[in-house]
């Protein structure tokens, strides 16, 4: 009788929804195997034999967050159990997943917006169209707003951003059905973002105070920080820096009597992907996760 062992499931952690691809390592595993996971059946996408073990590649199910039991049951020519060959191992932990995952710049977007709110005005509204219409040889014509004074963000336009980005090709390991191995990966996207800020008021004196208002918190924030991860908050901070692009320029009331002013606001250096592989390298071996850990190959930008 042969009691199989479970030596290593990695990666040993993910989201409850399930789809991740795992490696598991089993010693002592008959030809045909039952693996289950949380009271799930698992499917294994292939399995490599090696001297002392075999190499499972699974497909996990949908989980319930917390801990799971890995169950690994050998069966017999008929697919039924062996009796007593059967280990149960706890050491996977499904994580709590976000089924709506909000995109790079709709977060920085709508933390602007929120400060913008907090620290100038509570009218601040955000469009993606042009609020303004296209004959201006009489001055700005911004279409009548609902309330007065008050903001309108515009944007963002991405400006490709040389200083940040990172220019050497990106080393790392992935596990692949071949075991791990070194890709390169071409640098990230990182851009600029360029919002559009648009001030009206129907009186000139109230515009003019909008306008120090605004001028006031654009000069005392210099950065904008997020939380990197909004579920775990010791992962720490993401913060880009904020600037003023251009200055203000103001306009009196045209024919519809709306004075307004506009300004920019730049977001510098947001990475909005981390590259795409070019190709493997080499297979992964213990000098080169060394020299990986130690910085010696790779960049990260952003």
């Amino acid at each position: 009788m042969a009691v199989p062992a479970v030596v290593s499931m990695s990666p040993s952690r993910g989201l409850s929804v399930g789809g991740e691809l795992v490696r598991l390592v089993v010693r002592d595993a008959a030809r045909q195997v039952g693996i289950w996971l949380g009271e799930r059946p698992v499917l294994f996408s292939s399995r490599e034999e090696h001297s002392e073990s075999s190499i499972f590649w699974l497909r996990l199910p949908p989980l319930v967050v917390g801990e799971a039991l890995l169950v690994v049951e050998n069966l017999d020519e008929h697919g039924r159990p062996i009796p007593g060959e059967r280990i149960e191992w706890r050491g996977y932990e499904a994580e709590r997943s976000s089924l709506v995952a909000e995109g790079t710049i709709a977060t920085i977007t709508r933390a602007l917006l929120r400060l913008l709110r907090e620290h100038v005005t509570a009218s601040v509204r955000y469009s993606v169209a042009v609020d303004f219409d296209s004959d201006v040889a009489d001055g700005a014509r911004l279409v009548p707003l609902a309330e007065s004074p008050s903001l309108t963000l515009g944007g963002p336009t991405l400006e490709i951003n040389r200083f940040y980005a990172p220019v050497p090709p990106v080393r790392r390991t992935v596990e692949t059905l071949a075991g791990p191995r070194l890709v390169e990966e071409s640098p990230g996207l990182t851009v600029d973002l360029v919002y559009e800020v648009t001030g009206s008021s129907q009186r000139a004196v109230e515009l003019l105070n909008l306008m120090s208002v605004t001028a006031l918190f654009l000069g005392r924030t210099r950065w904008l920080a997020l939380p990197r991860d909004p579920v775990r908050p010791a992962a720490g901070e993401l913060r880009w820096e904020l600037d003023v692009d251009g200055g203000m320029r103001a306009a009196h009331a045209g024919a519809d009597g709306i004075h307004v002013f506009t300004t920019q606001i730049r977001i510098r250096g947001v990475t909005l992907d981390h590259g795409n592989a070019t190709g493997v390298v080499a297979p992964a071996t213990e000098e080169t996760q060394l020299e990986l850990s130690l910085g010696g190959s790779e960049v990260e930008g952003g």
